[in-house]
């Protein structure tokens, strides 16, 4: 009596097991409705290239294992929601700033929105009850042209919810990503890569999981990486031209083509008003007699590593980031 007293209970505090399924490209926010899903649609997809759907779940039972099946292979990502705390303003920054509200946005602040992709197993253990997922699959420049139905199923408890979408894949082949096509950048920080995953930064550990995101990277069709100058310069302004090299052949190795070198200046303690710049090596500013023999002495080193080793056509360098009227002078 009691255990059918806590089931109905259960059942009722979690309300229907049931799902949605949404274009990848559709805002889903953590309360979203099924009835803004659909339970059948169409992607349109060239080859080389990847169709994917969201689902958000309801009724979901935590720490139950949560069964995902398709009938055609693929990979099962949770979206996790982050939190936007402010609207983008109308001129700059946000609506904080200058103090305007911005008509434009898909949502006013603050809200959540499901957003970053965790790759889960097939088999999921949800910690809340309500879920998002994204089922994704790789179309092959050599796949065959033409209409395929698949089915998604989620099951719990015995339950079983279904989605189904028409995959029309069209004879169009998407370029690989590399020097010739459309480039695209992510800023990112090195130590921070193994720092997130307890490794020590430098050790082979660390390595491997450059390897790991510099992979993802070149999957999201990522043809340009990021190279802050002072990770390969001693205090004494002393360029490591081993250590260059083997961190470009890295991301050149998992086919990463345009190196994008960090801004190698910056505004002098943060300040916007300040018509000078501050170099990120040495820190002493660009005006001065020293700050110029500095800034000479390692673009000399740096340019020369450029050559050497044959990247004159792949550089790309920033001086500093966001140059404004009050500052443009010192880019002279």
């Amino acid at each position: 009596m009691l255990t059918t007293l806590v089931t109905v209970l259960l059942s009722a505090t979690l309300g229907e097991f049931e799902v949605g399924c949404f274009d990848e490209l559709t805002p889903l926010y953590p309360d979203s409705t099924i009835k803004e899903g659909h339970d059948t649609f169409a992607i349109d997809s060239p080859r080389n290239a990847y169709a994917a759907l969201h689902l958000l779940v309801k009724g979901v039972e935590h720490d139950i294992p949560l069964k995902l099946t398709s009938t055609i292979k693929g990979w099962w990502y949770q979206l996790v929601p982050v939190p936007v705390e402010e609207n983008t303003g109308v001129k700059s920054r946000t609506e904080q700033y200058d103090g305007m509200r911005n008509p434009d946005v898909i949502r006013t602040a603050p809200f959540e929105i499901y957003e970053v992709m965790k790759p889960i197993s097939t088999t999921y253990i949800p910690k809340s009850n309500t879920v998002a997922l994204r089922f994704e699959l790789a179309i092959p420049k050599n796949a065959t042209v033409g209409m395929k139905q698949v089915k998604l199923q989620l099951t719990q408890n015995n339950k079983t919810v279904s989605c189904q979408f028409q995959l029309n894949i069209f004879p169009a082949i998407v370029p690989s990503s590399g020097q010739n096509t459309f480039s695209y950048t992510n800023w990112f920080d090195f130590n921070k890569m193994a720092t997130f995953h307890g490794l020590v930064p430098g050790s082979e550990e660390h390595w491997n999981m450059v390897d790991a995101y510099a992979a993802m990277m070149k999957r999201g069709r990522q043809n340009t990486f990021w190279l802050r100058w002072k990770q390969f310069f001693s205090d004494a302004l002393v360029l490591d031209k081993i250590k260059l090299k083997a961190y470009v052949d890295r991301f050149t190795k998992a086919g990463l083509w345009w190196i994008e070198g960090a801004p190698i200046t910056h505004r002098p303690n943060g300040d916007w008003s300040s018509p000078h710049l501050q170099l990120t090596l040495g820190a002493k500013q660009t005006h001065t007699p020293q700050g110029l023999e500095d800034l000479k002495s390692i673009v000399k080193q740096m340019m020369g590593a450029i050559v050497e080793f044959g990247w004159e056509n792949r550089w790309i360098q920033h001086i500093a980031d966001e140059p404004t009227d009050t500052n443009a002078t010192a880019y002279a």
